[in-house]
């Protein structure tokens, strides 16, 4: 990811931080702890090496184990709020993140003109791979025709080999 941050020729020193999210409705790690950092080493025969790239991955995991609840409270109620299709209460949360987070939500669930656009947009982003996917699929549906048609011109005859050898593109790829 890193690497698109930069223009051909810039220094590592002009990447800026970079915090990437993931909100997992599984564990992605399979030990319940609900969240994971990722770091950066460096491995080599002598040893690995941490190293500070100022890149930050983490990974909040809904599906933690209540075990470790009280080890991060504020991101478990985070994690149950997002996971909830009920109606949500703030006297439901104990700390305040978790309040502001349940109220903001509930209003947002009740506008809507709000619920309708995200739903809008949501859908929106589906037909958009839908299609994606249909063009990408025709592209290749094509490609593989005309290489399809070149092949059994090329079997064809030895007289007709010889004499297209040098038009078909995709002719190293082919045996005969």
């Amino acid at each position: 990811m890193d690497r698109r941050l930069l223009e051909k020729g810039d220094g590592y020193r002009g990447l800026r931080k970079t915090y990437i999210i993931f909100v997992c409705g599984y564990d992605a790690a399979g030990f319940g702890y609900p969240l994971y950092r990722r770091e950066s080493i460096l491995t080599s025969p002598a040893g690995d090496t941490k190293y500070d790239d100022e890149s930050y991955c983490i990974f909040l995991n809904a599906k933690y184990r209540e075990e470790y609840r009280s080890a991060m409270p504020e991101v478990c109620e985070f994690l149950d709020l997002i996971g909830q299709d009920r109606e949500i209460d703030e006297a439901d949360y104990e700390t305040r993140p978790g309040q502001k987070a349940a109220a903001g939500l509930r209003l947002l669930r009740k506008d809507e003109q709000r619920r309708i656009a995200y739903m809008t947009f949501e859908q929106k982003l589906k037909d958009e791979a839908y299609y994606a996917r249909e063009e990408g699929l025709e592209k290749g549906r094509a490609h593989q025709g005309m290489r399809l048609g070149r092949w059994r011109i090329f079997q064809k005859s030895p007289e007709k080999r010889r004499g297209i050898c040098h038009r078909i593109p995709f002719f190293a790829s082919y045996t005969v």
